[in-house]
């Protein structure tokens, strides 16, 4: 199995969303609406996405049907969206925002969200490997507390695997609570161990094990730097 550095994973990801274009200034626009919504805890229509990020309704709309055709988002029976990397619906990755619930997709995104939403979060989650508790204090400039101190983190590697379907392969997680469950990420985990992490990597091979510090780094280089960028650069 290939070996990556963290400037070759900050690398693969960089392409990855440059060429899915997700920093451009409209799509950043809906994204900070969005998660800013569901960072209080509430769905989001295309009514209140429009109003919120200052987009034309029609251009909203589009991009609503966008996720739904491609599974980008999390949407409740009503068209809301409840799920955009944070969501309202239950993973294996509990996210909680000042006294509100949440819950993210993966690993890197508990990293990368407190960044995109100005918030701190106590984070927790479980190994897939000992089925052991993990959990940590993450802020907007980095992770403030962690338990236990040897955990690793299981990061995807667009491109590595030839055709694999995408950037962060997907798949169903989680229990069900009041019938939602939210699609999670299948490779990026928090793992107890070192050891741990190179077991799930034997039947994850498009996945890197990096230490906790490194993964920071990959998530603000990739995630939350170009968001904070071009956000700062939108219009008003």
């Amino acid at each position: 199995m290939n070996q990556f550095t963290v400037d070759e994973i900050i690398d693969a990801w960089t392409r990855a969303k440059r060429k899915a274009g997700v920093y451009t200034p409209e799509r950043v626009a809906l994204r900070h609406a969005i998660l800013q919504s569901l960072a209080q805890g509430r769905p989001i229509s295309q009514a209140q996405a429009a109003a919120a990020s200052g987009l034309p309704p029609a251009t909203v709309a589009a991009r609503f049907a966008e996720m739904a055709e491609s599974g980008g988002a999390d949407f409740d029976a009503g068209g809301h969206i409840v799920g955009l990397a944070l969501t309202l619906n239950p993973t294996p990755h509990r996210f909680r925002v000042d006294d509100r619930q949440l819950y993210a997709w993966c690993a890197i995104d508990t990293l990368f969200l407190p960044g995109q939403i100005g918030r701190r979060a106590r984070v927790e989650s479980v190994c897939p490997i000992s089925g052991a508790p993990i959990r940590l204090i993450i802020t907007p400039r980095g992770v403030t507390a962690v338990e236990p101190e040897s955990v690793v983190v299981s990061v995807d590697i667009p491109g590595d695997v030839p055709d694999h379907p995408s950037a962060c392969a997907t798949g169903v997680a989680g229990q069900p609570q009041d019938g939602a469950v939210s699609a999670s990420c299948s490779s990026m985990h928090y793992l107890r161990t070192r050891d741990e992490g190179e077991r799930w990597r034997v039947t994850h091979p498009n996945v890197a094990i990096l230490s906790l510090a490194d993964a920071w780094q990959v998530a603000r280089a990739v995630w939350i730097e170009p968001f904070r960028q071009a956000l700062a650069a939108l219009p008003g």
